[in-house]
């Protein structure tokens, strides 16, 4: 009897310690996955610079690598397509894509559940636009020249 109620506490110790290896591995590689976003880069791009054209952008994280190309009229974000997507569960881009449409900036609400997925989604889009910028390439063409005058 004795020894039944040690098996049963060991193999209650054993599943608690497992679950909670669990847990901290997911915790681990969200906080991974968390400063891996903080790191991307973030140039806020106003439309309002962006000249007409279509530019494509490549973003890749540990948990998803995203190719986009944006369509741009007007100053208008007309199109966005996704060119290369890696695999990701639950994810609704159509919601997020149709809002930066609609409201026409890369930096818009992320979807619920899936901030991380979005902020991707966000710099990658920010980073396409980044590409027809003028005001963006106003300032590396007078970054070079300052470099190339010393």
């Amino acid at each position: 009897m004795a020894k039944t109620k040690l098996r049963a506490i060991d193999i209650i110790l054993l599943v608690v310690c497992i679950v909670l290896m669990f847990f901290s591995y997911q915790n681990i590689r969200k906080r991974k996955r968390i400063n891996e976003v903080k790191d991307l880069p973030y140039k806020n791009v106003s439309l309002e610079n962006v000249q007409d054209g279509i530019y494509t952008a490549k973003t890749e994280t540990s948990f998803l690598n995203l190719k986009l190309q944006v369509k741009v009229e007007n100053h208008k974000i007309e199109d966005i397509k996704v060119l290369e997507r890696s695999e990701i569960r639950n994810f609704d881009e159509k919601v997020l894509l149709d809002k930066m449409i609609a409201e026409n900036k890369a930096f818009v609400e992320v979807v619920k559940g899936q901030e991380l997925a979005s902020l991707v989604y966000i710099t990658c889009l920010d980073s396409a636009l980044a590409q027809g910028d003028s005001s963006l390439q106003k300032i590396e063409d007078d970054t070079e020249l300052s470099a190339n005058e010393n």
